[in-house]
């Protein structure tokens, strides 16, 4: 595939064990590799230079401000957004040739279907797919917004939906997999305290039907046990998220107590 006038963006935080598997799947096509990283003690930094990326470092200020720092080092018209554990395809690849080459300008961006790994299989139902993001963009038409943790590409113009799937690695180990819970959790209290009520039938309707719709529904239950892991954890998670907005709203919660009774 030949080089594209397109500027291939990530943020990073030690992550050497997914840099090869994604920089191999950019490198033919990208105009240039930008990277912003923070904090790293590993060989990330080395990885990245060795695909010729051009690398800074700052300290970790969010997803939305990190991934806009490396927006602004980008030098073409075009960018592509990705993260360390995640791979492009030779399909993905061609769809982007064929948009930056037509270049039309009622497209401000392109969203891919995002498929992810877990266990031993891809997953191709449930809550987890297609999982749209939006990827390619105009550099002038767009701009990551959002709050510290969840970041949001907001687009000036159309976004064309493209069929073709953006690999996902993104739990190493069924640990990972359970612990991301504790980000997605807090981000959720912070949203919410003040904002909603507990409910106890609510909590218990939302999980239920967060199981329902995913393993059901969403036809889960043909990604076979992998698909049943994940509609529990969803449900789970619901559950669980709901129980520490209610302890978080509690007059004697921890999130009242001063640092000096702790």
């Amino acid at each position: 595939m030949r080089q594209l006038p397109v500027s291939v963006i990530l943020i990073i935080k030690n992550e050497e064990h997914n840099l090869d598997r994604c920089l191999k799947s950019v490198h033919a096509f990208a105009g240039e590799i930008v990277a912003v990283l923070n904090d790293c003690t590993d060989n990330s930094e080395a990885i990245l230079l060795r695909y010729g990326a051009r690398v800074y470092h700052h300290q970790w200020q969010g997803f939305v401000n990190q991934k806009n720092l490396a927006l602004s080092y980008a030098r073409n018209d075009w960018v592509f957004s990705i993260d360390a554990d995640e791979e492009t395809t030779p399909a993905l690849r061609n769809e982007m040739e064929k948009v930056v080459a037509e270049n039309d300008e009622r497209i401000a961006a392109v969203s891919f279907c995002r498929k992810t790994w877990l266990l031993d299989r891809w997953i191709k139902h449930g809550d987890w797919y297609p999982d749209r993001v939006v990827r390619l963009f105009r550099r002038d038409r767009a701009r990551f917004e959002g709050n510290y943790l969840h970041e949001k590409l907001v687009v000036d113009g159309g976004i064309l939906k493209s069929r073709e799937n953006l690999l996902h690695y993104s739990f190493q180990t069924m640990y990972l997999f359970l612990a991301k819970n504790d980000s997605f959790t807090r981000a959720f209290i912070d949203a919410n305290l003040g904002v909603k009520k507990f409910s106890m039938a609510g909590a218990i309707w939302r999980s239920f039907w967060k199981f329902f719709r995913g393993y059901f529904i969403k036809l889960g239950f043909l990604d076979g046990y992998p698909g049943f892991i994940i509609a529990v954890q969803q449900a789970y998670s619901t559950f669980f998220r709901y129980n520490m907005l209610l302890e978080y709203s509690l007059k004697d919660g921890p999130i009242y107590r001063d640092k000096e009774d702790e």
